[in-house]
């Protein structure tokens, strides 16, 4: 998937560059604003700004692996190592949790990772529609034009990021409920 996106992403590079050559107002800026898509690429694949855990973690998002929703029943067998409490109707109710509650999750997860990418093939489209509406424009308009096109896409990416760190978060808090739970019921 990683390869997919990084083609895309040149792709849409080239297309946005061959489309400033035609401007009306033409620079070396407008040469160089395409390469602005670089490091859309970068933290859209986790490769900028972030911690190694937090890279891996977005990396096997990207790639579909089921890391995130899987968290809480490692959290209640890492809890419950060593301890007999396997027959206990209170652990059969705590698994049951775990389960339903993994079910959700995954629910949010897959359809927040269908979202992610989705988001990172729609952005890159923003500044190649700027490019090519500032084609009718001339001067202070048409820089106007590709600077929000960029922008447009810069946030697309960060949207798609703090959703995906919301399902994180939403993970923890509910690992830290089991851990809870587990602390009070089995002592």
């Amino acid at each position: 998937m990683k390869k997919s996106i990084l083609i895309y992403y040149i792709a849409a590079i080239s297309v946005q560059y061959s489309v400033n050559l035609f401007a009306y107002f033409f620079d070396w800026f407008l040469i160089l604003f395409p390469l602005t898509v670089i490091p859309a690429y970068l933290l859209a694949t986790g490769k900028l700004g972030l911690n190694e855990k937090n890279k891996r973690i977005i990396s096997d998002f990207i790639e579909g692996r089921g890391t995130v929703y899987e968290e809480l029943e490692k959290e209640l067998n890492y809890s419950f190592q060593g301890k007999s409490y396997v027959d206990d109707e209170n652990y059969q109710k705590l698994k049951n949790w775990v389960v339903e509650t993994e079910k959700r999750i995954r629910k949010a997860a897959i359809f927040q990772r269908k979202l992610y990418i989705i988001s990172i093939f729609i952005a890159p489209v923003f500044p190649i529609l700027s490019s090519i509406s500032s084609l009718y424009q001339y001067g202070i308009k048409e820089l106007i034009t590709l600077i929000i096109g960029h922008g447009a896409m810069y946030a697309i990416i960060v949207m798609a990021i703090l959703g995906f760190r919301n399902l994180l978060k939403n993970v923890e808090r509910l690992k830290k409920e089991l851990r809870d739970i587990i602390e009070s019921n089995f002592k």
